[in-house]
């Protein structure tokens, strides 16, 4: 019922209980760090005629501990992992005329189970299963073939597809893009070019069919001074998918960096890494996020890592230190970083290294792990892939201007726990980084609340891949939604919710965070929590957060309309229309110093003879030099979205809006008006004409200072 008091000090009223919680994330007791979801690591070795597929365990920190290895039987070459971590394929080369490629199934404790294997022509060495986890890619050196196979339901192999390289090509190992449309293939082979070259295809995503693309093949890019390298080894993909960097495991050749184009094809092949170096490299191991890479040495004793920052166009500047050493095994094979950037694990001859990674990329040594057999020559290294975690949650709506109230403790991390808890509220409020348990004050309506989750490897609803291996298997499963009734209400819990008046005040309720307003002839700011009601005149401070506004339009009817406003500083008032008030929110706060622009008049005084008047001469010459240039310096913003009538007013034009959602933003150079849903009727006031602006079509108009 509206209330009959009069107005009085009612602004002043402290009614925090009202808006207890609101938008804000409510955590209910003590939140554990999250745990890591990577839980295995892989490594294929071999000794001899004997190999075996070491396994450790990772715990959250990212160390190790060692399981009881898989026996191959034969040597290992290399290893690839599915990207839902369910199955591994190990190239096993026996040096005669029989390879095989040995199938695992993940088992109990993620250790990799024996599932059986498919015989291959001699000496399979590099393989790669492509992003979709459909099929697998490997290729040998001594039958000159890249080799497709398709994987099964239950893990198993299919029939095999190859592709001639020609009789002197000897390719080592394979890349994918992100896409999955483009494969390359590390040659060491001495054709066309003469010396070792990335050999490219375009991959057919639905059949896996291989076609090579035009050219067939770049060359390895050459060093002043020393004779191009005939080897080729690993490949590394930017997660991006638009950097190759490849090493040659031949002394004096650095890394090979390629850009990769449009359709996939590589591009301006450079040498970005130690060109000249006695040491060789067999492996660039990328960071998740793709600003890092390190290259270990395969060569030299003791050994040493090279740690880079990459930059612009995928170019390598080195840390600082720009390498560190290891002396476990100067061999090492490969390298893999985790999902969450903290640790990178190097396979050396005989076990593997683990790192860890500093948020500026450098590199401290952690421990090293033997294998378990002698002589031990490292063929890969791989980890189980971080899975995305399955957000849910459950709404507890309540009347508007109460908190309805979510939680996600329902959302889980197959692999690991949950990080964070990003919502979206469906009303143009949003609270990243939330927490499961937030709540939020909706005007009357049907809302659609939605929510990501990412867990603590930072896998959420994409994938992260780096040219051989999957490192987040992210999916859809991390974001969910659900609709959210809100019925009309008459208040929160500590009492009614006045109506507003026409023509002489509005209730406020903050949707999100802490929202600060001051009354009409006061000189401090308070709290939105200690207020319901607020007359017109006052200045709402909203940079931060989301405030609800709702004002009478009716008072025969007792009609109101709701507009939610945040990103500034306001003055809310109310035209006197009597059939169709319109909600006015003019822009407040910011300095305009400094926005006249060099050379105007405006901006000139005389410096020499009186202080008064300029010489003639000097005037004449200002006369004639043209005004500066405005910047685009914004000033003072604010963006709303209801339903309703509402103005918003800046400095040189004012935007009407019917339900819509619209930004106004005051620059130097003039009122920019921007509509991101529905129409906004612009008024240039210097100009006097007004301009329909539309989202989708023309939506943005800038009232231009003088």
């Amino acid at each position: 019922m509206r209330p009959t008091n009069p107005m009085r000090g009612r602004w002043m009223v402290a009614c925090a209980a009202v808006l207890s919680g609101v938008a804000t994330a409510l955590l209910a007791g003590f939140v554990a760090a999250p745990a890591s979801g990577v839980t295995s690591l892989y490594v294929p070795q071999h000794s001899g005629t004997n190999g075996q597929l070491s396994e450790f365990a990772v715990a959250a920190d990212g160390s190790l501990s060692a399981l009881a290895p898989a026996d191959l039987g034969i040597d290992a070459q290399d290893i690839a992992v599915t990207p839902d971590g369910r199955f591994a394929y190990v190239t096993r080369s026996p040096g005669t005329d029989l390879g095989a490629i040995a199938e695992f199934a993940r088992g109990a404790g993620g250790r990799m189970d024996p599932l059986g294997s498919v015989t291959t022509g001699a000496d399979p060495e590099g393989i790669v299963v492509d992003p979709q986890g459909t099929r697998v890619y490997d290729v040998s050196a001594q039958r000159h073939v890249l080799e497709s196979r398709p994987i099964a339901a239950d893990g198993t192999l299919g029939a095999v597809t190859s592709v001639d390289l020609g009789a002197t090509a000897s390719p080592r190992f394979v890349a994918m893009t992100p896409d999955a449309t483009s494969l390359y293939v590390a040659d060491g082979g001495v054709v066309r070019q003469g010396t070792a070259h990335i050999d490219q295809f375009d991959v057919d995503p639905a059949t896996g069919a291989v076609t090579a693309k035009a050219p067939t093949s770049v060359p390895w890019p050459s060093v002043p001074g020393t004779s191009a390298p005939t080897g080729a080894t690993r490949m590394a993909v930017t997660p991006d998918g638009r950097q190759l960097y490849a090493t040659s495991g031949v002394s004096a050749t650095g890394v090979a960096h390629f850009a990769i184009g449009t359709g996939g094809a590589l591009t301006g092949g450079a040498i970005v890494g130690a060109a000249g170096d006695p040491d060789s490299s067999s492996v660039v191991a990328i960071a998740p996020g793709g600003a890092f890479a390190w290259v270990p040495t395969s060569t030299g004793t003791p050994g040493r890592i090279d740690q880079f920052s990459v930059g612009v166009a995928g170019a390598l500047a080195p840390l600082s230190p720009a390498s560190v050493p290891y002396v476990f095994d100067a061999s090492a094979r490969d390298a893999v970083a985790s999902p969450d950037g903290r640790s990178l694990y190097v396979g050396q001859d005989g076990g593997v290294g683990v790192w860890t990674i500093a948020a500026g990329g450098t590199l401290t040594h952690g421990a090293d792990l033997a294998s378990t057999i002698g002589g031990v020559t490292n063929a890969g290294v791989a980890l189980a892939p971080s899975q995305a975690p399955v957000a849910a949650f459950t709404a507890t709506p309540r009347p508007a201007g109460q908190a309805t109230t979510f939680d996600a403790s329902a959302s889980s991390d197959p692999d690991g726990s949950i990080a964070r808890y990003d919502w979206s509220f469906g009303d143009a409020t949003a609270l990243p980084d939330g927490g499961p348990k937030p709540s939020h004050v909706y005007a009357a309506g049907t809302w659609t609340a939605a929510l990501t989750v990412t867990d603590a490897d930072g896998t959420s609803t994409s994938q992260l891949w780096t040219g051989t291996r999957m490192l987040r298997n992210g999916g859809p499963s991390a974001q969910t939604s659900r609709t959210v009734a809100v019925a009309a209400g008459s208040g929160g819990p500590g009492g009614a919710m006045p109506a507003p008046d026409k023509g002489k005040s509005v209730t406020i309720v903050a949707t999100s965070g802490t929202v600060r307003v001051k009354l009409p002839g006061s000189k401090v700011y308070v709290d939105v929590a200690t207020l319901r009601e607020i007359p017109l005149g006052s200045r709402i401070d909203a940079r931060h957060d989301h405030v609800l506004i709702t004002d009478e339009v009716n008072t025969a009817k007792h009609r109101t309309q709701s507009s939610s406003f945040y990103g500034g500083i306001f003055v809310v008032t109310q035209t006197k229309d009597a059939v169709k008030p319109i909600l006015v929110a003019t822009l407040a706060g910011g300095s305009f110093a400094g926005c006249t622009p060099r050379g105007s008049r405006a901006g000139r005084t005389a410096t020499t003879g009186s202080p008064l008047v300029a010489s003639a001469g000097a005037a004449a010459a200002a006369a004639r030099k043209p005004a500066g240039k405005r910047s685009k310096r914004k000033v003072r913003s604010l963006w709303g979205h209801g339903k309703g009538d509402f103005r918003t007013a800046g400095r040189r034009s004012s935007a009407t809006v019917r339900g819509t959602w619209w930004l106004v933003e005051d620059r130097c150079d003039g009122t920019l008006t921007e509509v991101k849903d529905g129409f906004v009727d612009v008024r240039d006031t210097r100009l006097r004409r007004t301009i329909r602006l539309r989202a989708g079509k023309r939506s943005a108009y800038l009232a231009k200072a003088p």
